[in-house]
């Protein structure tokens, strides 16, 4: 019986210290599944904001204001952050509507990182994400998803100037983890439909009229 209950015992210290440490690296490092060759929130200078939790006056203090410039691989004039040689820094923040609370509103929902040279992500392990094939206007893409809020968009298919080809990175999102939105919302809520409630529910940081990843 004695040594029955020491299995016992020797069994439980294991898990339970297990379960801690799990718990200590999501707290050091809220996104635990980057890819190995783009681990970047550990020193991004961004990585003291938090999705559904810093205001824009926070935003604007850690990155400064916003300003237009010219992405040469989106082709297009966005409205960002210049993330240094390999980043365009684009901040979300959530809007009215959706599902979130009004007490989130003009906070934080997430940052994106748009890459200014072609990433190959072929042959990335992808494993603790789940995956979504969704279609905008002008490329097939691959969403992964994990449940800390991190994804990656990935291009399905080669672009016809060659811009892109397939497995090549579209962007990265850091947002807010399930658990955080399923709080705030009291439901759950699949991967799938938090990308398309936030087209909804958010609008992307623009120039204050007063004024590396």
């Amino acid at each position: 019986m004695k040594t029955f209950a020491s299995l016992i015992i020797l069994l439980v210290v294991p898990f339970t210290a297990a379960t801690q440490a799990q718990t200590t690296v999501e707290k050091t490092n809220p996104y635990p599944n980057e890819l190995p060759s783009l681990k970047l929130y550990r020193d991004a200078k961004w990585n003291s904001l938090r999705p559904y939790v810093s205001t824009e006056d926070e935003i604007h203090r850690v990155l400064g204001q916003p300003e237009p410039f010219y992405d040469e691989l989106l082709r297009t004039e966005i409205a960002g952050y210049d993330g240094g040689f390999n980043w365009t820094i684009v901040v979300g923040i959530v809007g009215k509507g959706g599902d979130l609370p009004d007490t989130v509103i003009d906070r934080l929902d997430h940052i994106t990182l748009y890459p200014k040279q072609r990433v190959s992500l072929v042959g990335a392990d992808f494993s603790a994400f789940s995956i979504t094939g969704f279609y905008n206007s002008k490329a097939k893409t691959t969403l992964y998803s994990d449940k800390f809020g991190l994804r990656y968009v990935v291009y399905a298919e080669d672009a016809a100037d060659g811009s892109f080809h397939i497995g090549d990175l579209k962007l990265i999102e850091y947002g807010a983890s399930q658990e955080a939105t399923e709080r705030l919302t009291h439901k759950p809520e699949g991967d799938a439909e938090q990308v398309v409630g936030r087209e909804r529910r958010e609008r992307v940081s623009q120039l204050d009229s007063s004024g590396d990843a």
